[in-house]
């Protein structure tokens, strides 16, 4: 889920967001963004949050024919109140 402080448009974008595997260092793109009931497969998708009310969010990443369990990093280029990638490490995957 993601929620924001105060209402803002927050967009998600395809360019820059990216996931490396921990075991081999592989690098893979989404094929898909998905926040709440907005979606998009190219460039970006934008949704509106509401001041404190969290919405799911889901990046599908496709052509991945390895079997990870481990992100060693994940990067998601955003736009809120400016830009800026959100960077998370050593993501479990499920």
């Amino acid at each position: 889920n993601i929620f924001s402080e105060v209402d803002l448009d927050y967009y998600a974008y395809f360019n820059e967001t990216r996931f490396i595997n921990a075991v081999g260092g592989k690098e893979y793109v989404p094929s898909e963004i998905k926040l709440s009931d907005a979606s998009n497969t190219q460039s970006h998708v934008v949704k509106s949050l509401v001041q404190n009310t969290p919405i799911p969010a889901v990046i599908r990443f496709s052509n991945v024919n390895e079997r990870v369990s481990n992100m060693a990093k994940l990067e998601i280029r955003s736009h809120g109140n400016g830009h800026f990638t959100a960077v998370f490490y050593n993501v479990a995957v499920q």
